[in-house]
């Protein structure tokens, strides 16, 4: 019997499953399911096209309709023997299946579910975004149960703010305010795709919340620093968020890192990567060296500086970076074996920015650090690129996190790597 697994090494041709379903392979790979049977009418073998194959792990809650699982293809095909059994030719029942299936279709795109919408916007839209992928999760993750099923026509004004207000006083006003700003877009896109004629949301206000302004004292940054190493996560996890701390870089970008950005003491984050669309250059300071050092030694042969803990039991020898999302997660968890107030992965970088004022770095030069945009006439006609400002920094910040944390074990390997580039 075919399998996921079995079937990523097919030839090509036609490959028999169970209860008359077949899986053919064409040369150009494409992979379509057919069900063969003997017509109960005149006894001859008749064939009928279910749908191209899909891997399991593609099928998503936004795809439905679009090909055939392995097990979604065994399924149907059981279907369509028990009609056969019956004494029911089942290319007719097929046929005004599909007849439907057009018909509801078409009708789908005149009148679109917000499932729908939402999965157009994502392909013309959110997909060409860098934060796109977490924009429609946090739809996803929020709004698509109680929206999902529901024609965009239909969807009120007032439904809408009901459900932010329900996340707000469950404690998010941050969420509640992401999905405003993504909802009013989408259903924007919904003005200029012909679907509505004007957007129920347009003019919905994003409520007044206070931004974070947590950075951690000298105590607290010794408790994280040396608390991270007896807490239980994992060793990656670790490194990465202690890396955040030594370089002030964001943590999606300190998770995303892979070993092509880093030419010897240098890390140059590329443009799509960065939030203002820009490349940046991160002098790396020992302390930061000695980190990338230990995560090597995790990495193995990873193209990433973090890999991800976690493999999907289906494509095992994928490989991807720690998601960044697991940052935040692995602390919320273990925030009372550390021992201290609450503080996110963020609240680590602010943490940095804050300490190079301390030291004395000048406002200009650290928030070039840190990777904050530049106004746009000093970004056009300024293009200086301030390594040897940044490195001082940096070096500055990593004596310090040293002689705050007391941890020097990683300085001396690292001196000598670099003496030996």
């Amino acid at each position: 019997m075919l399998t996921d697994v079995s079937i990523r090494k097919l030839p090509p041709g036609e490959h028999p499953d169970r209860d008359g379903l077949a899986l053919r392979v064409g040369t150009s790979g494409t992979a379509t399911f057919r069900f063969s049977y003997r017509s109960p009418a005149d006894s001859r073998i008749r064939r009928i096209t279910l749908g191209r194959y899909l891997p399991a792990n593609q099928r998503t809650g936004t795809n439905q309709g679009e090909g055939l699982t392995l097990k979604e293809a065994r399924t149907e095909a059981l279907r369509l023997r028990e009609l056969v059994k019956a004494g029911i030719d089942p290319m007719a029942t097929v046929k005004a299946e599909q007849a439907a299936a057009e018909a509801a279709k078409l009708a789908e795109l005149r009148a679109p579910t917000f499932a729908a919408l939402l999965a157009e916007y994502d392909e013309r839209e959110l997909s060409t975004k860098r934060t796109g992928a977490d924009m429609r999760k946090l739809v996803e993750r929020n709004a698509l149960s109680t929206l999902g099923p529901r024609k965009v026509k239909e969807i009120t004004r007032r439904e809408v703010v009901l459900l932010l207000n329900d996340i707000r006083d469950a404690g998010s006003p941050a969420t509640a305010d992401k999905l405003t700003t993504i909802l009013v877009r989408c259903f924007n896109y919904a003005c200029e795709a012909g679907i509505l004629d004007a957007n129920p949301l347009a003019g919905i206000k994003r409520s007044k919340s206070e931004p974070r302004e947590r950075a951690l004292n000298d105590a607290e940054v010794r408790a994280v620093w040396c608390g991270l190493d007896t807490s239980g996560i994992h060793r990656g996890t670790v490194l990465a968020l202690k890396l955040i701390l030594a370089t002030g870089q964001r943590p999606g970008e300190v998770a995303g890192l892979a070993w092509r950005e880093i030419d010897d003491d240098v890390w140059t984050l590329p443009a799509a990567r960065t939030k203002n669309g820009r490349a940046h250059r991160v002098p790396l300071s020992a302390l930061a060296l000695g980190l990338l050092e230990d995560a090597r030694a995790l990495a193995g042969t990873s193209a990433y500086v973090f890999p991800s803990p976690q493999r999907r039991v289906e494509q095992p020898e994928a490989d991807r970076p720690l998601d960044r999302h697991s940052l935040s997660r692995a602390v919320l968890r273990k925030l009372e074996a550390l021992g201290m107030p609450a503080w996110t992965p963020h609240d680590l970088r602010r943490t940095m920015r804050t300490g190079l004022a301390v030291l004395g770095i000048p406002h200009e030069i650290a928030e070039r650090v840190v990777g904050h945009a530049q106004d746009r006439i000093t970004a056009t006609y300024n293009q200086h690129s301030y390594d040897r400002e940044k490195r001082a920094a940096l070096d500055a910040w990593g004596r310090r996190l040293v002689e705050i944390t007391g941890d020097e074990a990683l300085t001396p390997n690292v001196v000598a790597l670099r003496g030996a580039a």
